[in-house]
């Protein structure tokens, strides 16, 4: 019997190129679990015949979208590929952290009077950090930094191997992966994933957690033979009900009723490769160890994980809550739990397309209201958050949290998560038996007119880009 225990397992995905078009996963998530599930709907349909029991059959529908979530801690190097979803993709440079950001335009030319130049990609106000492309030359900490004009600044700690990546909400999720679910012994592929919403971002015994809502185009779970295949040498055609999610190059495998896994290569050899694909009823291999039969499934292979990652984000002595009437003057606040929700509400569509399995998928995943929320835990000190609530100030609020050093850059792994206009809701203070009094404070965000956003978030690590 098969290894089917949870940590054999693996999550693996890969960016698309084009919507819905899966690739071969090759970035391997660190997660805690996954729930991504699929609903082969069937309607009945019992006309009356005069038979109360013999004219019951079922009916293919549509096939809902698959969703479902994935939890995860949240991990400077991977969780990059989370947010490039969520944000519909990131803006990516060498950090610069100067003295001041003013006078700087996006397309700038910047450099240090010497050999060192870039071109700015994206600003950070409040941060005073600038994410340039194309660096080159020799910048070290403390260079002054212009644009050969109206502008002069210092700049900070710098490595060329440090990288920010930046993004705002809301903005159209056009960035889709194909996720992979291997087991030990085959494989499940969702395709046209995004991942458009986080359920709860917030820390769980010291460490920041993530729970990443995903919706799904289609999933390729296996195919069925739908005609026998002779074994020999040579290309060899073998028909499917569906290939859907598969890829050339792939590697699969056939299992039978009643025998398992087929020596499928060569003796002794399960796997093969496909060769082509076409036009989705059927693929090509190059030798054929056994002959087929109609109703033998074929399935994906497994594919092997390979992570590369370093320490978590980090809550208590990692992480850092600043509150403020703007993003310019956010101050320091003795928060002592944090979460949050971000979702981009979406609405999948099916349309009569075609007629194979693949055309009961949606044709399309449609996004619709963006929605941002949260509450923070501290001990009462004073009436300043009910003030705010009774006036409805808006306010902003930061969390940045950190995971120690990047290499011995002096930079560390950051992640800061930026609501520009938050208002608060309800304000609890929390009574119990001789303890201290508690005050819970739950926010929702909108946008802010000036800044021209609801939410900004800036990953900082040493991966290039995503």
């Amino acid at each position: 019997m098969p290894e089917t225990y949870s940590r054999k397992g693996s999550i693996m995905i890969g960016k698309e190129s084009t919507e819905n078009t899966a690739v071969i996963p090759s970035v391997s998530l660190p997660v805690n679990s996954e729930d991504i599930s699929v609903d082969y709907a069937a309607i009945a349909s019992t006309p009356i015949q005069a038979s109360r029991t013999k004219n019951q059959r079922a009916l293919k529908k549509g096939i809902p979208a698959p969703v479902g979530g994935i939890d995860l801690n949240v991990e400077p190097k991977t969780f990059g590929h989370i947010l490039s979803g969520l944000c519909g993709g990131l803006t990516s440079g060498v950090l610069f952290q100067l003295s001041d950001v003013d006078d700087l335009t996006v397309g700038d030319t910047i450099d240090n009077g010497s050999t060192g130049t870039g071109t700015v990609a994206a600003i950070i106000p409040g941060e005073n950090i600038v994410l340039a492309t194309g660096v080159s030359g020799n910048w070290a900490t403390g260079n002054t930094v212009d644009n050969s004009g109206s502008h002069s600044s210092t700049l900070g700690v710098f490595s060329a191997t440090v990288y920010g990546h930046d993004a705002v909400l809301p903005q159209e999720l056009d960035v889709t992966y194909t996720v992979q679910r291997n087991f030990v012994d085959r494989a499940v592929r969702f395709s046209g994933v995004k991942f458009h919403g986080i359920d709860s971002f917030g820390q769980s015994d010291n460490i920041v957690t993530a729970s990443v809502k995903a919706i799904a185009r289609s999933v390729f779970s296996g195919a069925y033979v739908k005609a026998a295949v002779t074994s020999g040498a040579g290309s060899k055609t073998i028909p499917l009900d569906q290939t859907q999610g598969l890829v050339a190059t792939d590697s699969i495998k056939i299992w039978r009723a009643g025998t398992g896994f087929l020596d499928f290569a060569s003796s002794g050899v399960k796997t093969h490769a496909i060769a082509s694909i076409s036009a989705g009823v059927s693929v090509t291999v190059t030798n054929l160890q056994t002959s087929l039969q109609e109703g033998d499934i074929l399935v994906l292979a497994p594919l092997t994980p390979s992570y590369s990652v370093v320490d978590e984000f980090i809550w208590i002595g990692g992480s850092q809550v600043r509150i403020g009437a703007t993003r310019l003057t956010l101050a320091d606040a003795d928060v002592q739990d944090f979460s949050m929700t971000v979702v981009n509400e979406m609405e999948e569509k099916h349309a009569a397309s075609g007629t194979g399995f693949a055309d009961r998928f949606p044709v399309a995943t449609l996004q619709k209201e963006f929605m941002g929320s949260g509450s923070f835990t501290l001990y009462n000190q004073d009436e300043q958050f009910q003030s705010i609530l009774r006036k409805n100030t808006d306010r902003a609020i930061q969390l940045k949290t950190s995971a120690g050093q990047i290499g011995s850059t002096g930079i560390d792994y950051e992640l800061r998560v930026l609501y520009t206009n938050a208002q608060y809701g309800a304000n609890d203070l929390l009574l119990s038996a001789d303890d201290i009094v508690n005050e819970e404070v739950s926010f929702e965000a909108y946008d802010d007119v000036t800044a021209g956003h609801a939410m900004r978030v800036l990953l900082i690590n040493d991966v290039a880009s995503y």
